[in-house]
């Protein structure tokens, strides 16, 4: 009996310390990581981003035109699911990037 109470000890020693090692290089790792900068846009759900908010307002090139408007920008960003779509008011805008 005194040895499963040992090893059950030291096993969550172990699960102690290897959970305690993963946060601090998951923190490492975050704070080494390079943020990329993007131009304003608005804020989107967690997983489907702005989907829902375009598809509710048809056609969705006039709500993201009013959505630019509004944050008095000729460069946007808008997360669609995974991907972000970066509209530009402007020929010349999209012929700089």
């Amino acid at each position: 009996m005194e040895v499963n109470k040992a090893m059950l000890y030291i096993n969550f020693l172990a699960f102690l310390a290897l959970s305690f090692a993963t946060m601090i290089l998951n923190k490492r790792l975050r704070l080494t990581k390079r943020t990329i900068s993007l131009p304003p846009g608005p804020m989107g759900y967690p997983i489907v981003g702005c989907f829902p908010k375009m598809m509710k307002h048809k056609p969705a090139f006039r709500w993201i035109h009013r959505l630019m408007q509004e944050i008095n920008t000729e460069i946007a960003c808008i997360r669609l699911g995974n991907a972000y779509v970066i509209p530009v008011t402007s020929p010349e805008l999209a012929r700089s990037s």
